[in-house]
């Protein structure tokens, strides 16, 4: 359990750093320590409603990207939508009639997304530097000639 909430943490930062990034603020030390405590919480949760730990998810960077929207607001109105949807059977079998090609083009999108991101971020490493080239070769195992 601890590895597992271990490299949700390291996801975790590097989401902060990518959403920092997207939105123009500065990332502090206090900022990330609430993102770790937050990201505790929902492990703690987890265990004790008996379920998977709840972490960040990359594809909120690529949503928040693609669609330049900044605030809380919409985040609070698809919690409603989705508690709805939870609470209200009838509602909730209306998302199962959404068609699988519709929600693979969507995650194409998504996905491609993330990637075009972390390609961005790694263009900004110095690879001069005997670590990041390993941790970069390792991390997209490419082949360097």
């Amino acid at each position: 359990m601890i590895v597992i909430v271990l490299t949700a943490m390291i996801e975790a930062t590097g989401v902060y750093f990518a959403l920092a990034e997207i939105t123009g603020q500065n990332l502090s030390q206090k900022d990330l320590v609430r993102g770790y405590r937050a990201e505790g919480l929902a492990a703690i949760l987890s265990g004790i409603f008996n379920t998977f730990p709840y972490s960040t998810f990359s594809q909120n960077v690529a949503v928040i990207r693609l669609s330049g929207v900044k605030t809380k607001h919409p985040i609070y109105y698809a919690a409603s939508l989705l508690l709805v949807l939870g609470l209200l059977p009838k509602f909730g079998a209306l998302a199962t009639i959404i068609p699988s090609a519709v929600l693979g083009g969507s995650m194409l999108v998504t996905f491609s997304t993330i990637a075009i991101h972390g390609v961005q971020i790694l263009g900004k490493v110095d690879l001069t530097k005997k670590g990041n080239l390993l941790t970069a070769r390792r991390s997209f195992n490419w082949r360097w000639t």
